[in-house]
């Protein structure tokens, strides 16, 4: 398997009781491609509770982000205050996959060396192709 380390950024408003959120986080996301089925998984690091699955990279990161979405409508449901989904956000975003962070460091390194293959971009141009 074939490890990528990703930043992204993503976010958008978030409807709670009695409030509106403009919501944005960066973080960093490990992307793992199967080359026996070519499928690929996104796991965040930080946030490091969310996942997606997808054919490409950029179908992984559609539903990683959907993951996102889901978890933040989740937050604003639960909190009664916006204060209370500003902290539960912030909960969320700080917990960290320690498993994933060292497997990013590597991936990241991997990079920086040059030794990652170079299909990675050959998959994101074929998006809706």
């Amino acid at each position: 398997m074939t490890q990528y380390a990703l930043f992204f950024e993503s976010g958008g408003p978030v409807f709670g009781e009695g409030y509106i959120a403009s919501v944005r986080i960066h973080g960093r996301a490990l992307a793992t491609c199967d080359e026996k089925d070519g499928e690929f998984e996104l796991s965040g690091v930080n946030p490091g509770s969310l996942l997606g699955f997808g054919r490409t990279v950029n179908e992984a990161y559609q539903d990683f982000v959907e993951s996102l979405r889901c978890t933040l409508i989740d937050c604003a449901s639960d909190a009664a205050t916006f204060e209370e989904f500003r902290r539960e956000v912030q909960d969320f975003f700080d917990t960290n996959d320690p498993e994933a962070d060292a497997k990013w460091e590597v991936a990241r390194d991997r990079a920086r060396r040059g030794e990652l293959p170079n299909d990675l971009a050959l998959r994101l141009e074929h998006l809706g192709r």
